[in-house]
């Protein structure tokens, strides 16, 4: 699947698994109105379908209305890998006691695939150079004939 972030949490919802309140705009006077919707503390993120994001800005924690409304306008028309962030997610800041990240890794050049967990949050299992704190399982595909 190739999904922005907000479909995604959309996909999650359809099918009962709890996800913090989240609207998706384009504008930055409406990520005001929509922070102040969500109890003014939020999370502004960038509507990507790429990596790094939060390395390169296209992430800010709002502490207010009016600093959405200034997170939003920074980050969008922003740009990563030649992908324009058009639209932002703001989503409610919750208290987290802990958390536990689960992905699935394509390795196209060895043509294989299978799940990855680990405790960095935010897209961080891998750096581009293998697993940074994660645990990787290890489901090769045997692609010798019998």
């Amino acid at each position: 699947m190739d999904v922005y972030e907000h479909q995604a949490r959309q996909l999650f919802e359809e099918h009962g698994i709890l996800v913090p309140r989240a609207e998706v705009t384009d504008s930055p006077k409406e990520a005001r109105e929509i922070a102040r919707g969500l109890g003014g503390r939020v999370v502004v993120k960038a509507q990507v379908k790429t990596g790094g994001r939060g390395k390169a800005g296209g992430v800010g924690v709002a502490a207010d209305p009016a600093a959405a409304e200034l997170t939003a306008r920074q980050i969008l028309g922003m740009d990563i890998k030649g992908h324009l962030f058009r639209t932002v997610m703001l989503a409610q800041l919750v208290d987290i006691e802990s958390e536990f990240c689960v992905s699935y890794v394509l390795d196209r050049a060895g043509q294989a695939a299978g799940p990855g967990s680990g405790r960095r949050p935010g897209g961080r299992h891998t750096d581009g150079d293998g697993p940074t704190g994660a645990a990787r399982l290890n489901t090769e595909r045997d692609t010798t004939e019998s």
